[in-house]
């Protein structure tokens, strides 16, 4: 059974938890070019942070949590807001193919991941003596 005095935490940290996944897994805002709006929204939640902790220090421990709390739901939203334009789609599709990748300034060949990886299970496949033992 939860305790009275308890439950307000535990809705507050629910409220706050469903806050921080909203704004990861909400969809994008649809506008197409960015605003300073979630800048500042990190340095108000910086700045409430702060005076949460000048609160908590003091013996304000209400006012501390409420503004760690609001500090969580500015952030939140400011992340929230970063990802203006993202669509929940990759932006850039990762190249695939060696005619893909955009030409080395200094002439040299792209690297072969490939055949890196070949040539280190070959070699990890190796059976050797370990050095301890010789």
């Amino acid at each position: 059974m939860i305790v009275h005095s308890s439950g307000w935490k535990l809705v507050v940290a629910a409220g706050l938890a469903a806050l921080i996944v909203a704004s990861v897994l909400a969809k994008a805002p649809r506008r197409e070019r960015r605003s300073p709006d979630s800048r500042r929204l990190v340095l108000a939640s910086l700045a409430l942070y702060a005076l949460g902790t000048v609160a908590w220090i003091t013996g304000h421990l209400r006012a501390a949590a409420v503004l760690y709390g609001v500090g969580i739901g500015a952030s939140s939203l400011g992340a929230w807001l970063s990802r203006i334009g993202d669509g929940g789609e990759e932006l850039h599709a990762p190249a695939t193919e060696p005619a893909d990748l955009p030409p080395d300034p200094g002439g040299h060949q792209p690297f072969d991941w490939e055949l890196f990886e070949r040539e280190l299970l070959d070699y990890s496949a190796r059976s050797r003596e370990p050095a301890a033992r010789r």
